[in-house]
């Protein structure tokens, strides 16, 4: 039993760090700020998985003493848990469109501190109780995330961002209740010492999120989907000096897509969006759609004489 739980710590934490890797990888090529705040929060995860899952695997063998765990808690655990809470409210807030203020940066990080703290207490003494109430902080936390994502779902236009948060709510209307009874079964349910020694709402979570984040990755850069055409003629790119996703924009423009639909499109957000649309007319010397529109008019773009606003 205690090898096949450490099959599934070792499987979760590489899931873990393959979720981070590609929203790394999507946030250097998108420059979308809710793929690095949730790398930042699925680092967290893995990260605060590791020192649990080697806490049940080391005292089921009797391989290790206080102070090897402890040390343990204080290299994974405490960035985990900093990075984790950092990260929650930020992908949420991304994910709806909403800023967050400077008050709220300030409480925001406040508690990320208090996590942490918690996992210095739990791993100084190898409570039950802390370490519950760190599992249930967590859970609060997350479901303050999701109830941005309920507040402002509304606003949300997009059909893939709504989507992606439908997928979350749906999510976390299972994972988080879970999580929240494997966390105090261990304390209230008697007979459920099997509860305490092994970390299974933290193994829940870090699965079922992966899995999520694989899913809607593959979904949504790999999965069959119409691809954005590059329609600018190569003298106009090399005259103006246009990037690739500059040039993707410009096609999108003359389509007379709005600035949100073009991030939905290209699975960037709004602002993204303007800073790219600032450069185009920034470079090209216009100062509005249809400045640019006669200009690529001089250039016979394939399709720039047909309407460009529904």
């Amino acid at each position: 039993m205690i090898h096949v739980l450490a099959s599934a710590y070792f499987l979760a934490i590489v899931a873990g760090f393959v979720v981070v890797t590609l929203n790394l990888l999507l946030h250097k090529r998108f420059a979308s700020p809710a793929y690095l705040h949730w790398a930042l929060v699925m680092l967290g995860g893995t990260l605060l998985i590791i020192p649990s899952a080697a806490t049940h695997y080391l005292r089921s063998t009797g391989g290790a003493g206080y102070w090897d765990l402890l040390v343990l808690f204080f290299l994974f655990g405490v960035p985990g848990e900093l990075l984790f809470g950092y990260g929650v409210p930020r992908v949420a807030h991304c994910a709806v469109g909403i800023r967050i203020s400077a008050a709220r940066r300030v409480l925001y990080n406040l508690f990320a501190v208090v996590l942490g703290a918690q996992v210095v207490v739990e791993g100084l003494t190898e409570d039950d109780v802390v370490a519950a109430l760190r599992t249930v902080s967590m859970i609060a936390w997350m479901g303050y995330g999701y109830a941005i994502l309920i507040s402002a779902a509304r606003t949300v236009t997009e059909p893939n961002r709504q989507t992606v948060i439908r997928a979350f709510l749906a999510t976390g209307s299972v994972v988080l209740p879970i999580m929240l009874f494997l966390a105090l079964a261990g304390l209230f349910l008697p007979g459920s010492v099997a509860f305490r020694n092994v970390p299974v709402a933290s193994l829940l979570w870090l699965s079922a999120y992966s899995i999520l984040s694989i899913v809607l990755i593959v979904r949504f850069h790999f999965g069959p989907h119409d691809k954005v055409s590059s329609a600018a003629p190569d003298q106009f790119v090399r005259m103006f000096s246009i990037s690739v996703r500059e040039s993707e924009v410009i096609h999108l423009i003359l389509q007379g897509n709005t600035e949100a639909h073009i991030g939905d499109l290209l699975f960037i957000s709004r602002r993204t969006v303007v800073n790219h649309v600032y450069n185009i007319y920034r470079k090209t010397g216009v100062s509005n759609r249809m400045q640019l529109i006669n200009l690529m008019n001089m250039y016979e773009l394939p399709g720039s004489h047909e309407q460009p606003f529904p």
